[in-house]
């Protein structure tokens, strides 16, 4: 699965006639609010588990509109409803909790357009209607893959943790911080408390996508976790969770876009893009670069076959110097310092696998090798077969899909009920 996804599900085209009959509710029977006619949240809960989500009416796409992609900025708020957007987290609103998980972006997908279709037929909508929301007219506006990487202990998954936070701030924090300005990544709480253990998410935000990494532990602050009703399995599934290091991977929409990601087939029983998704972890950390740990003796610079000059800037970098500080390149112009120095820092990294745009010491101590092996890619999770009911999994989203098919006929029945008995009182 995916830990949180927001999907645009618009409606098949129809005539004005068919769109009236439909009777595709703005609003919840609930939300008696009249003041404005503009389309607005709506904040429902799954009739599977209780947890909360919203679903917001959309309207046409404007024509001409440059600039953002953001749907609040291309949809009208007002008028004929044209689709929906369904923002949820789908193991919650399937099990009750995502303490575990199993990726799966269709499958999560199948899951908003059902809840979709049964709040349409709980609020008034005709059969007609709720037939013309098909998981086929879904495009995916943001989705988070996350990653499980099991430990023994939660001492383990915590010092994974710690050394996720260390290399991504040696890689992604190397800019001058600027007043008031977060650098890419950061953790939060930023600090440990004065008692008590240090529980933190690290992230990385980047333009496109943003990455997290944290161990999710019992009634962890603003989760949904409903009880999975048996004890054995419940304190399995809490067991595991705490020593359950997790990566996550917030992918925004012109990352789909741009990489054919948007649309549900492309992640219909297909491993290619969950591997192209964790790529970004291994890049941004650079864990297959096989960068240099230990000490370099002298002896061995003398005897590389390098440039003169570069070797002039490898030797002030072991000598725990900044080279881009070197005073051969503080002579030269801002612009040719720059290209001088990245030329000889490729040719470096090349020979010797240290990148001199990092302090010596970081590369001794804060990249943490073994990571490199702890963070390969880790395919998809495998719940126990006696727990795989209560987490979302292939074998719970079937069930689930099929109880809200279930529920949503029911629904229907009801409203053609009401409308004979309407007709018959009239």
């Amino acid at each position: 699965m995916c830990d949180s996804i927001t999907i645009l599900v618009l409606l098949e085209h129809q005539s004005q006639t068919t769109y009236d009959r439909c009777n595709y509710p703005a609003r919840s029977k609930e939300d008696l609010d009249e003041v404005s006619s503009d389309f607005r949240d709506q904040y429902v809960t799954s009739p599977l588990t209780g947890a909360g989500f919203k679903i917001t009416p959309v309207g046409a796409e404007i024509a001409n509109i440059r600039g953002t992609r953001s749907t609040q900025v291309t949809r009208k708020v007002y008028g004929r409803i044209a689709g929906y957007v369904v923002d949820f987290n789908p193991p919650a609103c399937t099990v009750g909790h995502n303490r575990l998980l199993v990726n799966g972006v269709y499958a999560a997908i199948r899951i908003g357009v059902e809840l979709l279709r049964n709040w349409l037929a709980n609020n008034g909508c005709k059969t007609e209607g709720v037939e013309a929301v098909k998981i086929d007219n879904t495009t995916i506006l943001s989705t988070t893959p996350t990653f499980l990487f099991p430990h023994r202990h939660i001492e383990a998954a915590r010092l994974g943790q710690a050394q996720f936070r260390g290399r991504s701030e040696v890689f992604c924090n190397k800019a001058t911080k600027k007043e008031k300005t977060r650098p890419p990544a950061f953790s939060i709480p930023p600090l440990p408390p004065k008692t008590g253990d240090y529980i933190y998410t690290s992230y990385i935000r980047m333009r496109e996508y943003c990455i997290d990494c944290y161990i999710k532990l019992y009634e962890s602050k603003n989760s949904f976790e409903k009880p999975s009703g048996f004890g054995a399995v419940e304190f399995e599934i809490k067991d595991l969770s705490r020593r359950m290091l997790r990566i996550g991977v917030k992918l925004h929409a012109k990352w789909l876009r741009d990489n054919g990601l948007e649309k549900p087939e492309a992640w219909m029983d297909n491993s290619p893009p969950y591997e192209k998704t964790y790529l970004l972890v291994r890049s941004i950390l650079r864990l297959d670069e096989a960068l240099r740990t230990k000490q370099m003796r002298s002896s061995t610079v003398a005897g590389l076959s390098l440039p003169e000059f570069d070797l002039t800037l490898l030797r002030y970098h072991l000598g725990r110097n900044r080279a881009r500080e070197h005073p051969l390149l503080m002579e030269l112009a801002s612009e040719k310092a720059s290209k001088r120095f990245s030329t000889s820092r490729a040719r470096i990294l090349e020979k010797t696998q240290i990148d001199i745009d990092l302090s010596y010491d970081q590369h001794l101590k804060e990249l943490f090798p073994d990571l490199c092996k702890q963070l390969e890619f880790p395919g998809e999770y495998v719940p126990p077969s006696h727990m795989a009911e209560f987490v979302f999994s292939r074998v719970s989203v079937p069930i689930a899909v099929q109880t809200l098919r279930e529920l949503t006929a029911g629904a229907l029945e009801d409203n053609r009920r009401q409308e004979v008995e309407g007709c018959s009182h009239a």
